[in-house]
């Protein structure tokens, strides 16, 4: 039996799938009767419907005595225009085999240390006019003492380190995706990360 999917969720995803330039007034499983996913992710030509933005950003952290270097990417959005980052996967260069770095998710406290990088941009070049203003999503470096990274730790093999999750790393409104040296007086980086952002109903939260 087929599911009920609400217009009134999806309208202007359908409305762009469709390319209609005002609001719809279809009746799902009337007018509409999908028969595959209409929104699927891993599909690069589905992206602008979704309204999905693919974009890339790097940071290098150098080293301060004491303290342990960090790079992050990070969604500022907030409760009240929510977005939503997916980081599909995260390159450490510069490394030697035996390195170990801590790698997780942090939320709002860690969002008033170290400092923004600007060096940012999109993935597509559908959307590459837009520039690195219109992307939300932030990458952050910096130095602290004791990055509280709630992790797993993760050992370099090789001279670098590239790492992906098959559904990536979901970052909602204020929470950032950390990379941190797991020692202390070490610079980190630089470190590349590839995402996709865009806005969401705050019901997906």
């Amino acid at each position: 039996m087929p599911v009920v999917v609400y217009e009134n969720r999806w309208n202007e995803q359908l409305r762009r799938l469709f390319g209609a330039r005002s609001s719809l007034s279809l009746t799902l499983l009337d007018d509409i009767f999908p028969v595959a996913p209409l929104f699927d992710p891993s599909s690069p030509e589905m992206r602008l419907p979704r309204g999905e933005r693919p974009a890339e950003g790097q940071g290098t952290s150098g080293a301060v005595v004491g303290q342990q270097s960090f790079v992050s990417v990070e969604n500022p959005t907030t409760g009240q225009a929510p977005g939503l980052v997916i980081v599909d996967a995260l390159y450490i260069a510069g490394t030697v085999a035996g390195e170990t770095y801590n790698i997780g998710l942090l939320t709002d406290p860690f969002f008033s240390t170290g400092a923004l990088v600007g060096t940012k941009g999109p993935r597509d070049g559908r959307r590459a006019g837009l520039g690195s203003t219109s992307i939300f999503t932030n990458v952050r470096q910096g130095t602290n003492i004791g990055v509280p990274v709630a992790s797993k730790a993760v050992t370099s093999e090789t001279a670098n380190k590239t790492l992906y999750l098959p559904d990536g790393w979901v970052l909602p409104p204020r929470w950032a995706l950390v990379v941190s040296r797991s020692t202390v007086n070490a610079a980190l980086g630089p470190v590349s990360f590839t995402w996709r952002e865009r806005a969401i109903d705050p019901a997906e939260l």
